[in-house]
């Protein structure tokens, strides 16, 4: 089983980031209500959450909503780490 494939279910609430946090740089992540589980709408589709974003952050500052659906994988390759995923 992939690492966060349980953490949540739709209608959940989750914060997913995009690097780990470190105390030499702001925290980039997003916030958002869970919509479906399991393969991404994307070109190259891989196992994810779908979630409608209610809140993003990059580098530590709050940026504006360009699309407000975004794919958060299950588990990735490369910089995983245990919290990177959480449901709020």
């Amino acid at each position: 089983m992939l690492k966060f494939a349980e953490t949540a279910e739709i209608g959940d609430l989750i914060k997913a980031y995009d690097f780990k946090p470190m105390s030499d740089r702001g925290d980039s992540y997003i916030v958002g209500k869970v919509t479906d589980k399991g393969m991404s709408a994307q070109p190259y589709g891989y196992l994810a959450y779908t979630i409608d974003v209610i809140h993003r952050v990059m580098s530590g500052k709050v940026v504006e909503q360009v699309n407000n659906t975004s794919y958060v994988p299950y588990e990735i390759g490369f910089m995983e780490y245990d919290e990177r995923v959480s449901k709020i």
